[in-house]
């Protein structure tokens, strides 16, 4: 069995936002997350200005947000 390595992503942007950031980082997940080659975590917040309640947790394909 093959150990793939892991990389986490830290940020305060990230989907569903639309940005450029948001854009970036999503390219950059597909990119390292594709042909097996690591394993991506992304780690986010949700801002304080806001009132509204999202998900503790998301998960996109093979990504847990």
């Amino acid at each position: 069995m093959t150990k793939r390595h892991g990389v986490l992503i830290l940020t305060p942007f990230y989907e569903p936002n639309i940005g450029g950031v948001e854009t970036h980082l999503k390219d950059l997940v597909n990119y390292l997350n594709s042909d097996g080659g690591y394993k991506v975590f992304v780690l986010t917040y949700q801002p304080i200005t806001t009132e509204a309640k999202g998900h503790y947790f998301e998960e996109k394909g093979n990504l847990k947000v």
